[in-house]
């Protein structure tokens, strides 16, 4: 009796913890599980009593809406949102991510990158054609390889010396991978980020492309800023003081 009473103690508590009701109908709980966010599903797998299979099950495989069995008729929509995840489903990114580390520790390691940027923008000689450059030089990598990971840890990588060299914040090296890597993914029709968008909304790039006002402002502010030294953070100190 304790038992059950202890585990009707704590499927009130997830539903609670849910938001969702249970409706007393002859006898039999019904649950209305509401499509609020995926990290709640968490909640239902770490109080599911006698939770250990059901937990590693969760992990590599997914969350399952049958691990709830007391959680009553769950909508077909409230299923197909909630069976998923597991590290199964992140195995895509996961061998991405392997593969940018190493890719990138190969071309640091033979001091490639720095080579190259050297050779390809030498005309850089001031801090406006050396942001400029890097913007650039973010589009570039952004739009070839598809992927953020990537553009961040390669461009980063070749123009921290650079900027350091002209005294230029890295803040405004990391905000410049940001304004034409992140900011412009949705702008490339072949990058998966647009291709998510269009897969998921169902509408064309050609028909959306010209309503991302942010992203496409951010294009003309951020060689602006460039331009105009603001918001640059140079590092007027350390001028003053070789001076």
């Amino acid at each position: 009796m304790p038992a059950r009473l202890g585990r009707r103690h704590l499927q009130r508590i997830v539903s609670a913890l849910l938001g969702t009701r249970a409706v007393q109908k002859d006898s039999a709980v019904t649950t209305a599980l509401p499509v609020d966010s995926i990290p709640k599903t968490a909640t239902v797998v770490a109080l599911t009593p006698l939770l250990s299979p059901e937990v590693m099950q969760s992990l590599y495989k997914g969350f399952d809406v049958s691990m709830a069995p007391w959680a009553g008729d769950v909508p077909a929509g409230v299923v197909e949102l909630l069976n998923r995840g597991g590290l199964y489903a992140l195995i895509d990114a996961i061998v991405v991510a392997f593969t940018v580390f190493l890719f990138v520790g190969t071309l640091d390691h033979i001091r490639a990158i720095p080579k190259v940027v050297g050779r390809v923008f030498r005309f850089a000689t001031t801090r406006t054609s050396m942001i400029l450059s890097s913007l650039a030089a973010t589009a570039f990598t952004n739009s070839m390889t598809s992927n953020q990971y990537a553009t961040s840890f390669i461009v980063g990588d070749a123009f921290k010396d650079g900027y350091d060299r002209m005294k230029i914040s890295r803040r405004v090296l990391s905000r410049s991978l940001e304004d034409y890597g992140t900011m412009l993914e949705s702008l490339v029709p072949w990058h998966p980020t647009a291709v998510f968008m269009v897969a998921t909304l169902g509408v064309g790039f050609a028909d959306y492309w010209h309503w991302q006002l942010l992203s496409l402002t951010n294009l003309v502010i951020a060689p602006t800023l460039a331009i105009l030294g603001i918001g640059c953070f140079y590092d007027r100190k350390k001028e003053s003081d070789e001076s």
